[in-house]
């Protein structure tokens, strides 16, 4: 009776599948590169510029807990909103560039 040889162990998951991320990621860069340098628009002057809770913050522990408390029910997105305004004001380009990287990372997930 011939020895069964014992299957080879497939490959981690990740390098297999490095080019197909690699290529989501750049079609990612690519929609979203041109707004990077944008303002503001529709609600986010509201949202953003005008949010008390988002302008009172003084340290990263009030950011973390913006949104928490108030209307509705968007709560991590009031807590990247005021991480961007802790970490760099009204400078438009950090709120885009963590947007970018959220889309990115649904896209991986996804």
């Amino acid at each position: 009776m011939p020895r069964q040889r014992p299957a080879a162990l497939p490959a981690p998951w990740i390098p297999r599948h490095a080019f197909s991320f690699a290529v989501l990621i750049v079609l990612t860069l690519l929609t979203y590169i041109n707004s990077l340098h944008g303002k503001f628009v529709f609600d986010d002057l509201q949202v953003v510029q005008q949010n008390s809770e988002i302008m009172n913050v003084k340290t990263f522990r009030d950011a973390l807990n913006a949104g928490w408390f108030g209307v509705g029910q968007r709560h991590l997105l009031f807590v990247t909103y005021a991480l961007n305004y802790y970490w760099s004001g009204l400078d438009t380009f950090s709120y885009h560039v963590l947007n970018l990287v959220l889309h990115i990372v649904n896209v991986l997930l996804v």
